[in-house]
């Protein structure tokens, strides 16, 4: 695995910004994801961050291979970044303002799991549609 880290300028600042925290809690999210299997979430919105904070976060996280877009009341983008198993989720509302942006640091983002009801009405639905293929 290479694991050497090319710095952008912005993310050189990093260190010395508020952000330094905030990625050592992304860090122990994914060691706790690793060891018990429980994912976090954690609200940026919640963050004070300055614009161009969020703009160091966002280049420092990078974009990994895995984007998601839903279209539930709204759009919802999933970006895993370039840290396996640290995904962007950001929400829109119908006029296209941001009405959350999270960090999910998960197997997969919990929007995209299946709710286990929906898997057994799946089944069922299923089961009836072969049956009356007989």
């Amino acid at each position: 695995m290479n694991t050497t880290l090319n710095l952008t300028k912005s993310q050189l600042q990093l260190a010395s910004t508020s952000l330094l925290p905030l990625l050592h809690q992304v860090q122990h999210a994914l060691q706790h994801l690793i060891d018990n299997d429980e994912p976090t979430s954690i609200d940026l919105c919640s963050r004070s961050l300055l614009p161009d904070q969020e703009q160091c976060l966002l280049d420092f996280l990078g974009k990994g291979e895995v984007e998601a877009r839903l279209n539930v009341f709204g759009e919802s983008i999933l970006q895993e970044t370039k840290y396996t198993g640290v995904w962007l989720v950001e929400h829109y509302n119908p006029d296209a303002e941001l009405t959350g942006r999270y960090l999910e640091i998960a197997w997969l983002p919990n929007i995209l799991s299946s709710p286990v009801e929906d898997v057994h009405h799946a089944f069922e639905k299923l089961t009836c549609h072969l049956d009356e293929l007989k």
